[in-house]
């Protein structure tokens, strides 16, 4: 009976420490699928920003041709103007797409970060469990009996015991 109880322990706490590690295994999948994601999804606010620099440049190039087709100088008075407010609005909407990548990218690492962290917080918790369960069944066996041994002997009636001295048991006095 005591042999099963032993084997039984055994193999809970190694079915712990093998779920400890999935779960880590698992976490660690996550934590890489966040990050493809998220340069993904980075990509995508970059090509963005460029958009919207092409459209930029179109929209500078028909204001050219059409000041041209006019005989006006496409460079100066309200032209010019038009043109420096399309510049200024393309430029920003692509800082805001850089922007948006940059930030995605961070969030991303930081999301892979917590996925990580959680990984290595469950393979500990498969150790710590595995242990306990043996601990555990240590306790249990010792309960039970232990081992077949020589029966120890009560102490004999009317014996004393001397206590050690010295200054961790109560300095040079000792006791008796």
């Amino acid at each position: 009976m005591e042999v099963i109880a032993i084997a039984s322990a055994a193999v809970s706490a190694f079915g712990q420490y093998k779920a400890g590690q999935a779960a880590q295994a698992q976490y660690k999948s996550q934590a890489a699928w966040n990050a493809i994601q998220a340069e993904n999804d980075a990509i995508q606010y970059e090509q963005q920003g460029v958009n919207a620099l092409r459209r930029t440049l179109r929209t500078v190039s028909a204001i050219n041709a059409r000041a041209a087709a006019g005989n006006i100088n496409p460079w100066s008075g309200s032209t010019g103007n038009l043109q420096d407010q399309v510049l200024h609005e393309g430029y920003t909407d692509f800082n805001i797409s850089k922007s948006n990548a940059m930030t995605r990218r961070m969030t991303g690492q930081f999301q892979s970060n917590i996925y990580n962290a959680a990984g290595k917080s469950a393979y500990q918790q498969g150790v710590f469990g595995a242990l306990s369960t043996v601990g555990t069944a240590a306790v249990k066996y010792g309960q039970i009996g232990g081992p077949p041994g020589t029966p120890t002997t009560p102490p004999t009636p009317g014996a004393t015991y001397t206590l050690p001295s010295g200054p961790m048991y109560g300095g040079n006095m000792g006791f008796k």
